[in-house]
């Protein structure tokens, strides 16, 4: 949260982060603005990667990719084709708590259909517990996946109300809508 300047006035070590891609955007530098917005569409997205917000990443020999590396063996090269429910933007009421709030998500037991997983049966207190399986992984794919597109678009559309709230172009839910016609809903929704 620091790094993206999320909750703080701005990190002078980050040119890349929240703050500055709104600071870009009104100086009419929309290139750069663009591109810090990604930098932090990028953290946002990490948010759902568990072993990020389990805080063992860098504890995994080769982790770097591993989990795009996995989804990638069973599901082929970009774009992955998950049946997946991304339905709309997720609204944005403090950039602390959207981050936190798709963190939590890796936290605890999800629901796979009518099967229920738990993360913690694979993580806890900073620890891999056990290497969950190609299954295990598709089925995380298949809960956060969704969840980091919608909180994505929640997230542009408040960079779009903060820096365009007069011209205000719903493309938030565009890419939402794009995601689900392109993937279709996931069956029985």
């Amino acid at each position: 949260l620091q790094w993206g300047a999320l909750d703080a006035p701005d990190n002078p070590a980050n040119d890349q982060d929240w703050q500055d891609a709104l600071r870009y955007y009104r100086a009419g530098d929309k290139e750069r603005a663009y591109e810090a917005l990604g930098h932090v569409l990028h953290l946002l997205a990490d948010m759902a990667i568990p072993e990020r917000t389990h805080l063992i990443a860098e504890r995994i020999p080769g982790f770097q990719g591993h989990f795009a590396r996995l989804l990638e063996q069973q599901h082929g090269t970009l774009p992955w084709e998950f049946s997946v429910n991304a339905k709309r933007p997720m609204p944005v009421r403090s950039l602390r708590e959207h981050f936190s709030s798709l963190a939590k998500l890796t936290f605890g037991p999800m629901k796979d259909g009518g099967k229920v997983r738990d993360f913690d049966d694979f993580y806890r207190a900073g620890t891999l517990r056990k290497a969950p399986s190609e299954d295990d992984f598709a089925a995380m794919g298949e809960y956060l996946f969704p969840r980091a597109i919608e909180y994505g678009a929640g997230l542009l559309e408040r960079f779009q109300e903060e820096t365009r709230p007069e011209a205000r172009v719903d493309a938030a839910q565009g890419v939402v809508d794009a995601y689900a016609v392109r993937h279709g809903p996931k069956e029985g929704s």
